[in-house]
């Protein structure tokens, strides 16, 4: 039988790391013809194991400078124009996180050398895949980078096997704005995280690989269900270097980054204007408002994968907020909360984010010194695109509405938004009074139980029996993955 040819997209190199074991043991199985990996790391260096290695450079992109390659003829053909059209939008917006300063076109970010950016990345893509008759893709996380997500929707239009392993997380409490990070805040810092198996984006939170994996009968051998997806005691000590003085906190960060002058004083251009927005913040904000009927909607930390790709035309969540505006009731109120990772982090939204959102019907800011305890008493529905807040209300039995694809999207009390008549008609249930049984949230959390598995690829834990874990239960997939297709 033909032996797959695997790519493997964020891989991490790491010898001590659960994907180099996965791929370790995956070579000396009778499956794989032809590996290649996407990686940071410069020096692969692990025995027994061919690969051939695509190194990610600024921008995850792992191909030749733009400005010294034109434009392949492998993208010229019409059915394939049509098919990154569909997606070029998403592709533009994802390169928000590579900030001005860093864009590869002569340190210009324009319309213009995004785009430009863009068909490279589809010429280079296309061309790689079809060369190396690449059969299966995993991606290690959710494809969020403008160079992974452009490698996902090809893989797509030419109708290959794709698996992505999506880390859900319920993050660490944060503090509130009045608190700055250290540069090196650790992200998705968790003792604990659940993988969910999905073949797209748009089935995660729907897991129906891992159900036909254990609907097979290839054996128990590596069965995968080994832990709750959510665990109530998800959490670390905190280890950052935090501050409540500014000006502090500010040198602390500079006196990390190992960079250029000129990226030190971008992130200081970044740091002083983020910090005029919180203070805006401040100035717009207003009060609960006790008898009146209030929904809170979290916004998402951006430029980051949770909106983009997951939220499809949500990734701008000035649509859903506009939406959720014009669907409530006159004499309800929507608050807009900021995460509070925007500032810790120091990254500016976009100039008049917040005034415009509270120019909308009804819409009022929440302050940055609320706490999360205080904005969630008291509300009838709590509303985002992504993040762990929607967990957090959900376990408060508070009603969800969700406008981006995530484990809660098949829970109770849960509504997935993806048109004006459907925000209309879960507005309706929950004015109405839309409730939950004990019954069936036990119903799905055990859905969950069976449906995923706790996971560490060495990043978030040093637990070496849930590392050993996850590479059993990675492996079992991935093979029975791979068996499947062939059928």
């Amino acid at each position: 039988m033909k032996k797959a040819r695997l790519l493997w997209v964020g891989f991490s190199g790491k010898g001590n790391s659960a994907d180099t074991e996965v791929l370790k043991i995956l070579r000396e199985k009778p499956i794989l013809g032809f590996c290649a990996v996407v990686t940071y790391k410069k020096n692969l260096s692990f025995e027994d194991v061919n690969y051939e290695q695509l190194l990610m450079k600024e921008f995850s992109n792992p191909f030749d400078r733009v400005d010294e390659v034109g434009v392949r003829a492998s993208i010229l053909e019409k059915s394939m124009l049509l098919h990154i059209a569909t997606f070029e939008g998403e592709a533009l917006r994802m390169m928000d996180r590579y900030g001005v300063g860093k864009f590869e076109f002569n340190k210009v970010d324009s319309f213009d050398t995004r785009r430009r950016f863009f068909h490279f990345l589809c010429a280079s893509w296309s061309e790689y895949l079809i060369s190396r008759k690449i059969t299966h893709i995993v991606f290690n996380g959710v494809p969020h980078t403008c160079s992974h997500f452009v490698a996902y929707k090809l893989a797509n239009y030419l109708k290959l096997n794709v698996l992505i392993l999506s880390h859900e997380k319920a993050g660490l409490k944060r503090s509130h704005s009045g608190v700055f990070y250290a540069a090196r805040y650790p992200i998705g810092g968790m003792s604990k995280t659940a993988f969910f198996i999905s073949e797209s984006i748009e089935e995660i939170g729907n897991w129906e690989l891992v159900k036909k994996i254990k609907d097979t009968s290839l054996g128990n051998e590596n069965s995968f269900v080994n832990g709750l997806a959510l665990d109530s005691d998800a959490s670390i000590p905190l280890e950052i270097a935090k501050s409540k003085n500014y000006i502090v906190s500010m040198i602390r960060d500079v006196s990390l980054i190992r960079r250029r002058p000129t990226e030190i004083s971008e992130f200081i251009k970044s740091a002083l204007l983020s910090e005029m927005q919180r203070r805006k913040q401040i100035k717009l904000s207003s009060p609960k408002h006790p008898k009146s009927p209030e929904v809170l909607f979290c916004l998402a930390f951006q430029p980051e994968e949770s909106t983009s790709p997951r939220a499809g035309i949500f990734v701008e969540q000035h649509i859903a907020i506009a939406a959720l505006s014009r669907a409530l009731p006159s004499d309800w109120i929507l608050r807009v909360r900021e995460h509070p990772d925007q500032y810790g982090r120091r990254i500016p939204r976009s100039r008049n984010y917040l005034e415009e959102l509270r120019r909308l019907p009804n819409v009022e800011i929440v302050s940055p010194n609320e706490s999360l305890e205080v904005s969630l008493t008291s509300v009838r529905a709590v509303a985002a695109c992504a993040g762990s807040v929607l967990i957090e209300a959900w376990r408060r039995n508070i009603p969800v509405l969700t406008f981006g694809h995530n484990l809660l999207k098949k829970a109770p009390g849960v509504f997935y938004i993806q048109d004006f008549s459907e925000l209309v008609h879960a507005i309706r249930k929950i004015e109405q009074g839309s409730w939950w049984t004990s019954e069936q949230v036990d119903e799905f959390m055990l859905f969950l139980s069976e449906s995923s598995f706790r996971g560490n690829l060495g990043k978030i834990s040093n637990d070496i029996s849930l590392k050993s874990d996850t590479v059993s239960n990675l492996v079992g997939i991935l093979t029975r993955w791979i068996e499947l297709s062939k059928q």
